[in-house]
């Protein structure tokens, strides 16, 4: 008896195995050519684990001082790289070294690709890249800065303020984290808000002769409960934020 219960329970354990773990046939007929993605943006994002390509300024546009914004058009594809034969100018800076500049530069990025249903997929970016010899950091409309949140507790309270911050943007167009530092303080709650997004924000970074370098950037960030407007994405260092 002991012999034939040892037995069944063997087989039993054998029966629960083999259901819980799928054949190798399933685990490779599962979205054949598609490629799995942990992190699921709905649009392409610029992916932070690859430094961002530092912009050539032409030699000989930077001699007669040539200016101009270049727009472009390009898809990213499931694996993040883009696709060079997608990059179109639909907006150009008026002189053709920029604009083929511009479009050398792009096909270098990385992104983090779309995706739909945790699966990468090809999706269409909208881009710019601005030629300046000399120019502040400024604020990329099409790349904008994730706002603060409102917090919870503050519209709660019924709670309204100001933060003022100063910070460094690397040649790199991001805002270097160990630099930030609030000189006007809107509370705790307004001022861990804004520190929580601050290293994700991108501007177009400072230059000096056409070269990308570091500055120092202020920004003042209102939080307001009624007649707010949407956060700027131009060269103006204030923005509102509402619930």
């Amino acid at each position: 008896m002991r012999m034939r219960w040892g037995v069944f329970l063997f087989l039993l354990a054998c029966g629960f195995a083999a259901g819980a773990s799928p054949s190798w046939a399933q685990l490779t007929s599962r979205s054949p050519g598609k490629v799995p993605v942990t992190v699921c943006p709905p649009q392409p994002e610029p992916d932070r684990r690859f430094s961002e390509i530092a912009l050539a300024y032409p030699q000989d546009s930077l001699e007669r001082r040539d200016e101009g914004i270049v727009v472009l058009a390009f898809t990213v594809k499931a694996d993040g790289i883009v696709d060079p034969d997608s990059v179109k100018v639909t907006e150009s800076s008026g002189f053709k070294a920029l604009d083929s500049a511009a479009v050398r530069s792009v096909t270098e990025r990385r992104f983090k690709a779309a995706c739909r249903d945790g699966i990468g997929v090809d999706a269409t970016v909208t881009d710019r890249v601005r030629f300046s010899i000399d120019s502040p950091p400024i604020a990329n409309p099409y790349r904008p800065g994730r706002q603060p949140p409102y917090p919870a507790t503050s519209v709660r309270l019924g709670e309204q303020g100001a933060v003022t911050v100063n910070f460094v943007v690397g040649a790199d167009g991001y805002v270097k984290a160990d630099t930030i530092s609030i000189t006007e303080s809107g509370g705790p709650r307004f001022d861990a808000a804004v520190r929580s997004v601050l290293p994700s924000w991108y501007f177009e970074p400072a230059r000096q002769g056409g070269v990308a370098v570091e500055q120092t950037h202020k920004q003042r960030i209102v939080f307001e409960l009624r007649g707010a407007s949407a956060p700027s994405s131009g060269s103006s260092s204030e923005l509102s934020v509402s619930p």
